[in-house]
């Protein structure tokens, strides 16, 4: 337990140590998840399907740049990798690193953005 509430969890979806795209997961606790993406600036992304995009959005986080940093040291050289952190009064804590979100298999993105997330993956790297 790092707090009493189930905190935001903040998903950073990276390619090649460059943010693409942030994932934020809310409401969990209601066992109905909300997801909203945002990209590096905290612009709204549409990257679901539009039944499943929420209306309102969640605020930036302080320190979200210095998240941004902490992901893209976790994530450099390696073609894809999904950085979970949280950030709790301002502190940040680890949560995971992924290689395979959803198995492969998300069904709920889009499919241009997970076409996007393909040609963003620079498999030249890993010769």
């Amino acid at each position: 337990m790092i707090t009493n509430t189930v905190p935001n969890d903040y998903k950073f979806f990276m390619f090649n140590g460059k943010m693409d795209s942030v994932m934020v997961c809310t409401n969990r606790a209601s066992g109905h998840p909300t997801f909203r993406f945002y990209d590096k600036e905290w612009n709204r992304l549409l990257y679901q399907k539009p039944e499943l995009e929420p209306e309102s959005n969640v605020e930036r986080p302080e320190n979200y740049e210095k998240m941004i940093r902490i992901a893209e040291q976790l994530s450099e050289n390696l073609v894809h990798m999904r950085v979970d952190l949280y950030n709790i009064d301002g502190q940040i804590y680890f949560g995971e690193l992924t290689f395979f979100d959803q198995g492969g298999f998300d069904t709920d993105i889009t499919l241009e953005t997970d076409l996007k997330w393909g040609e963003l993956m620079d498999l030249e790297k890993i010769k």
